[in-house]
């Protein structure tokens, strides 16, 4: 018998990946973050919302960022702390 002994490759299973990334891209453009987790309907809420309230920043000048600044934490949060359900058999 050899010194070495050749073993299978195992397959390593991820439950609960990590949410840096969705809320990295949530933090650049709100709703990025929840499309790549596939939660289609609240990406494209975020995204139109912060459509919505960016402009108001600018032509209040300053002042829409009462709204703005929430918006965008209450984003990145959300796509930080999303984790899928589980499906149980």
């Amino acid at each position: 018998m050899s010194q070495f002994e050749v073993r299978e490759p195992r397959t390593v299973y991820v439950e609960n990946p990590s949410q840096a990334l969705p809320a990295l891209a949530s933090f650049f453009i709100p709703g990025l973050g929840q499309l790549i987790q596939g939660r289609v309907g609240p990406g494209l809420s975020f995204l139109f919302l912060s459509m919505l309230i960016g402009p108001s920043v600018i032509l209040t000048v300053g002042l829409g960022l009462v709204w703005a600044i929430p918006f965008w934490i209450w984003c990145i949060v959300d796509a930080a702390k999303y984790r899928p359900r589980r499906r149980y058999r």
